[in-house]
């Protein structure tokens, strides 16, 4: 996958703004572990979940859940633009799915992107004023699919080694079951493979660790690459640009990250 795009990335305490304009190619399927908030404004774009297909245009917005998998489709014309409002590592926030065309919900999603972007100030009342007209709109909170033990004994697994390099038949014995009935489970569960779910959480570790100041290079050794090359491929794969200029465009407008969990 390439990108035909630029993306510009903000952070305000608990919270991140991104801005990604001339989008066109596919995005593919990915989780966050917070909830996210995405605005059309220009063009169109195609998001799937396991669930649905929205095709979303230039003013609508849509709210994907923490650890919902969705993927972009490709543009059907270049100059696409979107921003997003993230809640950074929230999983147990309960939030609802789908799309959004509604002008307060716009209003509201522009004043929290600007509290973001700014990053002068605390951006949490705006943010808390989006997420509870998100949840005054769409009132049903989405459920996560109801995942067997072994599967989950597979995704801890993945979660917890980051250095190993876990092969599906590996995993399959752990598992107890054969490679292609975990395969096809865990992807009919999550939208993801294992194998593209421990990249996941590489990056997300990596991203912490360039956060807290670290070198590329120890990022991609406290994250399970194999080198900072390494690294810096999955970045710009799933992120859009490398490590060195996502940290500088967060760290550019970024308060101190304070963590979600209790």
């Amino acid at each position: 996958m390439t990108f035909d795009q630029s993306t510009a990335h903000s952070m305000s305490g608990a919270f991140a703004a991104v801005r990604v304009m001339h989008c066109r190619d596919a995005m593919r399927w990915h989780t966050h572990a917070g909830p996210v908030f995405v605005r059309i404004d220009r063009g169109e774009r195609t998001l799937a979940t396991t669930e649905t297909i929205i095709s979303l245009r230039e003013g609508d917005g849509a709210v994907i859940p923490a650890f919902q998998a969705h993927a972009f489709a490709a543009a059907p014309a270049p100059g696409c633009s979107y921003r997003a409002v993230r809640i950074v590592d929230d999983a147990r926030r309960p939030m609802p799915a789908g799309p959004v065309r509604d002008p307060a919900w716009r209003t509201a999603f522009d004043h929290a992107f600007a509290a973001i972007e700014a990053g002068s100030a605390p951006a949490d009342p705006a943010v808390a004023a989006l997420v509870n007209l998100t949840v005054a709109l769409l009132p049903h909170p989405w459920k996560p699919p109801a995942e067997p033990g072994a599967v989950r004994r597979v995704r801890r697994l993945v979660e917890a080694d980051l250095g190993n390099d876990f092969r599906l038949p590996a995993l399959a014995r752990a598992a107890g079951m054969s490679t292609f009935h975990l395969h096809r489970l865990y992807r009919r569960l999550w939208g993801v493979t294992p194998a593209q779910h421990g990249l996941e959480t590489r990056l997300r570790v990596a991203r912490e660790a360039l956060l807290g100041g670290a070198s590329v290079a120890a990022a991609a050794a406290a994250s399970g690459f194999a080198d900072q090359s390494h690294l810096t491929r999955a970045f710009r794969r799933f992120m859009g640009v490398p490590p060195e200029r996502w940290r500088r465009q967060v760290s550019a407008s970024a308060t101190p990250v304070r963590s979600s969990r209790a």
